[in-house]
């Protein structure tokens, strides 16, 4: 079972999709300005944050002839998932600002589990 192949290898054609960690930059500079001057979503920001750095560390410590075929794959699809789950849970709350937070994030975790997998297979192609 090789859970690579939930991610589309078809983006490796278009030109420059090597640098989309750059848009991480601005997601991750919000999200975390947000949970610094936001008490009531600090926690669920802070397990984002902390979710996509130990999948970053997962990633760099995995990377080699035999990556995982289980886990790296399902910690990026976590990364999805989480913010997900939060803006499903945000919609019985009033507070719209956390519902364009969670937006945010999602697509941050997107661009996060989609770069990773696209340099995984750059670099396994070379």
């Amino acid at each position: 079972m090789n859970l690579w192949h939930l991610f589309p290898t078809q983006l490796l054609a278009i030109e420059q999709i090597l640098l989309m960690p750059y848009l991480l930059i601005p997601a991750y500079g919000y999200l975390i300005f947000v949970a610094v001057f936001k008490a009531n979503l600090r926690r669920p920001l802070i397990v984002f944050l902390l979710l996509s750095g130990l999948t970053s560390a997962l990633m760099v410590f995995s990377f080699g002839p035999n990556m995982g075929k289980i886990v790296p794959p399902l910690m990026l699809i976590a990364v999805v998932l989480f913010p997900v789950y939060r803006l499903i849970r945000s919609f019985r709350q009033p507070d719209v600002s956390a519902k364009w937070l969670w937006f945010i994030a999602i697509i941050a975790g997107l661009v996060h589990s989609l770069s990773w997998a696209l340099w995984f297979v750059a670099m396994a192609n070379a």
